[in-house]
């Protein structure tokens, strides 16, 4: 650990984990400034904090941590962020042991197994606004045009239902969860860590910042409970909360040859990738060709397994 990085606070996250609600809610208690809402109210995320509060007391090390010769922590940043892994080369151990030799220590905030699709979703929808966008960060629109020829010249944003649910069910999840190294809690420990999951974020945020504050020995220039309200706001932005309970129920009345339905408009396209991944996966093909609307039903459902 390098001495003069002894009081900084590192948080490694992925995209759409709450990083930066985290360290929205650190910055509060820490500094004595007013109280202000870090939310894009549309999106659900708390990107406002960064892009316009932060000050110089919060940096990102996403990019030079991967080459310490080009790391520069100004004096003033309390509160260090980063991305452990942005490319398929990198490792996220080997980026988080590089952490630890430099600051001694680090919070790492990680999806738990039931917030799959909440971080799918966020990491999908928050960060570049729509999942057209989003998608198109990662993939190559000749891999699309090359498996879907009817779809040739046709504008990614303008792709049917069908395809870009197919596309994502063989794409999407894999890409993932290559780059939070599916589940990586299972494989490293590490005693330096500050270990905290989604669900501890969302659900026991008041134990979650009292470990944080006790594993830093950190004051607080204000009370906890002046974050509440706006916890509680948070709370009623997040619009994908539930999409991991509806598809897990889904898939466990299929398999459990039980019938049920749900309102199609509370499942995303999203999710509906990811249900026919799962029955893919388990030797069920959707007859998905012009499945532009999903069934609602277990029973519909079972009529286009192939």
């Amino acid at each position: 650990m390098h001495p003069k990085y002894s009081d900084k606070i590192v948080i490694a996250f992925n995209g759409g984990a709450y990083g930066s609600y985290l360290m929205w809610i650190l910055y509060t208690l820490l500094y004595d400034d007013e109280i202000f809402d870090p939310f894009n109210e549309d999106l659900g995320n708390s990107h406002k904090f960064y892009n316009e509060h932060k000050k110089e007391t919060v940096t990102d090390i996403t990019q030079s941590i991967f080459d310490s010769k080009q790391l520069y922590i100004p004096e003033k940043s309390k509160i260090i962020t980063l991305h452990p892994k942005i490319c398929f080369t990198q490792s996220i151990q080997r980026s988080l042991d590089q952490v630890t030799e430099i600051f001694g220590k680090y919070i790492l905030i990680y999806p738990d197994k039931n917030a799959y699709l909440l971080n799918i979703h966020n990491f999908l929808t928050k960060i570049w606004g729509d999942i057209h966008t989003s998608l198109l960060q990662y993939i190559e629109l000749n891999d699309v045009y090359a498996g879907y020829p009817d779809a040739m010249e046709t504008d990614f944003k303008d792709l049917p239902n069908w395809i870009l649910r197919e596309y994502m069910s063989f794409n999407v999840f894999s890409s993932w969860e290559d780059q939070v190294e599916w589940y990586f809690p299972d494989k490293y420990e590490n005693k330096n860590m500050c270990f905290i999951t989604i669900n501890d974020i969302l659900y026991d945020v008041e134990n979650t910042i009292e470990k944080i504050r006790k594993e830093y020995d950190l004051s607080w220039s204000k009370p906890v409970n002046s974050i509440l309200p706006y916890h509680k706001k948070n709370l009623t932005l997040q619009k994908y909360i539930n999409q991991d309970k509806l598809s897990n129920d889904i898939l466990k009345n299929f398999f459990n040859n039980k019938n049920a339905s749900w309102n199609p408009d509370d499942i995303t396209i999203i999710s509906e990738s990811y249900i026919q991944k799962r029955l893919r996966d388990s030797g069920y093909e959707l007859k998905c060709h012009d499945l532009n609307v999903f069934p609602n039903s277990i029973s519909n459902l079972k009529k286009i397994i192939v």
